[in-house]
């Protein structure tokens, strides 16, 4: 069907943006100049790349180390590793009000594809940290007990939880 409207336009609004100037500086940071503050911006930034390419680097050398190593798997490992797993995606499905059946279809999957996703997924999880254990112990790395402490009160605000919530879920597997 075709049909007529009629609008009437009571008012047209724009956005003003502020000038970037020292005022706008000191408004939206802590820096007194406009230079000061762009400066803190780039450097930042500087960071942020920095990180990424450290991030980068580890992937492809992870990567490489479990290419090139051979590690029994522990089977009670993996298929604890794999139950976490699927427990945990059924809570996050759960929390998207879906469930398994309704995803694997929007995904095109079927339940065997996805379990072996799933035990592929854990298999290398479970390498992974056996690799990164014997490396550890390997180079006498360790983790003192601020460092551990200041981690978990950094993770529990994050998740928003209290410190003593947030480790009694670690030393419970969930």
């Amino acid at each position: 069907r075709t049909a007529d409207i009629t609008v009437t336009v009571r008012s047209v609004k724009e956005k003003e943006l502020p000038e970037l100037d020292d005022e706008f500086a000191q408004t939206a940071s802590e820096f007194d100049t406009l230079e000061e503050f762009r400066a803190d911006v780039r450097d930042r930034l500087q960071r942020v790349r920095v990180l990424e390419q450290g991030g980068q680097a580890r992937d492809k050398v992870l990567t490489s180390l479990l290419d090139n190593t051979e590690v029994p798997l522990p089977e009670s490992a993996v298929r604890g590793e794999f139950e976490w797993r699927q427990h945990d995606i059924g809570h996050q499905l759960e929390n998207a009000g879906l469930d398994l059946d309704t995803y694997l279809s929007s995904e095109e999957k079927s339940k065997e594809d996805f379990d072996a996703e799933v035990r592929g997924n854990a298999e290398t999880a479970v390498k992974t940290q056996l690799i990164l254990d014997a490396i550890a112990d390997k180079e006498e790395l360790g983790v003192s007990d601020a460092e551990l402490t200041e981690r978990v009160i950094a993770q529990a605000q994050q998740y928003g939880v209290s410190p003593q919530e947030f480790a009694q879920q670690l030393t419970q597997g969930g």
